[in-house]
């Protein structure tokens, strides 16, 4: 499921970001929490339901947008420093 691979490749920005940092924390938390989801139940009702998200199309929109957005984090970060 291509939801897998977001969340991987989501997990992977996250490395980049500071251990201590609330973002980090929190969106690693809620990222593996779908992941997990995502690796025990292929039916994709069922996976609509459980992450209360809309539909999985939605839901790998956000997905898809979240890598961007943490790097977007990193150079703030960066430039603050």
């Amino acid at each position: 499921m291509r939801l897998r691979i977001l969340y991987t490749k989501i997990l992977d920005v996250l490395e980049q970001i500071p251990k201590n940092a609330a973002y980090r924390k929190y969106t690693k938390q809620i990222t593996n929490e779908k992941l997990g989801m995502v690796k025990v139940e292929p039916d994709v009702k069922i996976l609509e339901d459980q992450f209360q998200g809309g539909q999985i199309e939605e839901v790998s929109l956000q997905a898809e947008s979240e890598p961007s957005l943490a790097r977007k984090m990193i150079k703030w970060k960066h430039r603050s420093l």
